[in-house]
């Protein structure tokens, strides 16, 4: 009997602290019960000063946009492999570009664009960078990055852009010209590539020892990472 009781009393204990414990949760999910704050700022003072010349530079040719993420703008290729696609998208889905240029009608995405200051310096951001590259790579979105410095020029920024494809003072074409971008050889026959033999699409080095110069890169990245110099490839050199 005594054992009776003491199991009926700990069911009852059981019941009132379960019933607690909901009840709390309950409550911890409320909206009312979250409280947020605005930050201070939304860019950083480097990142406002660069805004500023990017806008300036940019013009009605198109739009910037601020703090972009990147899922929201290129996503994995569509493949059988679900496991493969997830760990595809979770090496972008936490990341973001610094700015991004669109077109002004479209607000189709036209070229990235990052600030790298010394935090950009460390193992952890280089790799951080070389995974924004990479998937900009693959999906064919030119990425440009510019050295955070005191002060920006106008003109630089605008001669910058013109070499990843945008055209300023011409309002008749289009605000991006993909041709600078993936230029191709003589009589729009693009080079091979030495190893897939896929087509050649010329690109613009963002670091290493291609940053700032153009070169050969395979079509098929990240499948085939061949690059190849432009002064490697015999017959007339692209222009632009």
């Amino acid at each position: 009997m005594l054992g009776t009781t003491v199991v009926i009393a700990a069911l009852i204990v059981f019941g009132i602290v379960a019933a607690a414990l909901f009840l709390k949760s309950r409550d911890t999910q409320s909206p009312g019960n979250h409280e947020y704050a605005r930050k201070p700022e939304f860019l950083s003072p480097a990142e406002r000063s660069f805004f500023g010349v990017l806008q300036s530079a940019v013009g009605d040719n198109g739009i910037v946009l601020a703090k972009v993420r990147i899922a929201d703008v290129i996503a994995p290729s569509k493949t059988a492999d679900k496991a493969k696609w997830q760990r595809s998208f979770n090496r972008i889905s936490a990341k973001h570009f610094d700015f991004l240029v669109c077109t002004a009608d479209s607000v189709d995405p036209v070229v990235a664009v990052e600030l790298d200051d010394k935090s950009h310096q460390s193992k952890s951001a280089r790799a951080r960078d070389q995974a924004k590259d990479d998937a900009a790579y693959s999906a064919g979105l030119p990425l440009m990055r510019i050295a955070a410095d005191r002060a920006y020029s106008t003109n630089q920024v605008r001669a910058e852009l013109r070499e990843f494809g945008m055209s300023f003072g011409d309002h008749q074409s289009p605000p991006f010209n993909s041709d600078v971008v993936e230029a191709t050889a003589s009589n729009n026959s693009p080079p091979k590539c030495p190893k897939c033999q896929s087509d050649l699409v010329l690109r613009k080095g963002a670091k290493g020892k291609f940053a700032g110069k153009k070169f050969w890169g395979c079509s098929q990245f990240p499948n085939c990472r061949t690059l190849v110099p432009i002064e490697k490839l015999p017959g007339p050199q692209p222009t632009g």
